[in-house]
């Protein structure tokens, strides 16, 4: 039987774009104008996004030797990380559900004192993903689901002096089609009961809002608490800008069938 999900070449090119202008731009990175070595393997790609306009070369009286992003790449990348924001939010308090018990691992997020408690917790082999079931039922594609999970377990090591074949040769995005493949689908949590998945999807946005609530109680008192120490010490604060909404913002997701429009539509079209 044929594969239900797979990372395509023009799938894997969205994905290696997204984190190479994430790479020039958050990471200072540089990609050479005349690529050699390892770089070369990037050189396709830089050609097509700088035909498309993301990036461009720099002018003589630029002396630079590498591409530059375009404000059209930044836009690209901001509505990539406004996604990004948004699953961390939204879809990763799904990555552990007990289905026997239904029961979310999120729901005690806020019980433990150090990450390795939390982690030990997650661990426990009661919980099960159902990630790829939930973009499944809501009709998301949950390749871009599980790229994202990627992310943010620092998957993608820019440290590492072969990154650029790391990216091209495939073998990353054989994974993320793997685990795709292998994940539970609607129809096995449902099991002949279609109200099982929606009722999966509302308990975890409600989970989702008391959350974000706990979240936005304890940035206030965080903010109170350097403000107070500024006055003391007549110091000035700064608040860094995130791509934070208040939690009934996220409140829509409690229709099983909601779709935020951030999830629509490509990136970058190459």
């Amino acid at each position: 039987m044929a594969n239900k999900y797979s990372v395509t070449p023009e799938k894997a090119d969205q994905f290696v774009a997204i984190l190479l202008i994430d790479y020039l731009i958050n990471r200072q990175g540089t990609l050479p104008i005349m690529m050699d070595g390892n770089f070369r393997v990037l050189e396709p790609l830089a050609i097509k996004l700088t035909a498309a306009g993301y990036l461009r070369t720099p002018t003589p009286t630029e002396k630079y030797q590498g591409y530059i992003v375009t404000d059209k790449g930044r836009d690209a990348l901001d509505k990539f990380m406004q996604r990004y924001s948004e699953y961390l939010k939204l879809f990763d308090v799904f990555c552990a559900v007990d289905l026997t018990e239904g029961t979310f691992a999120f729901s005690k997020y806020y019980d433990f004192n150090t990450d390795d408690e939390w982690y030990a917790y997650l661990n426990k082999d009661n919980w099960e993903d159902v990630r790829v079931a939930v973009c499944e039922f809501k009709k998301m594609d949950p390749v871009e689901i599980v790229f994202m999970s990627f992310i943010n377990e620092g998957r993608f090591d820019f440290e590492k002096v072969t990154w650029p074949f790391d990216l091209t040769s495939g073998a990353v995005w054989d994974e993320i089609t793997e685990i795709c493949n292998a994940a539970l689908t609607v129809e096995q949590i449902n099991q002949g009961d279609d109200t099982v998945m929606p009722d999966i999807i509302k308990q975890g946005a409600d989970l989702t809002v008391s959350l974000l609530q706990q979240e936005e109680q304890r940035q206030k008192e965080d903010d109170e608490a350097a403000e107070q120490d500024a006055q003391q010490n007549q110091t000035e604060t700064i608040t860094e800008e995130t791509y934070s909404y208040p939690s009934t913002y996220y409140e829509s997701y409690y229709d099983p069938y909601y779709v935020s429009p951030l999830w629509l539509g490509l990136l970058f079209l190459l």
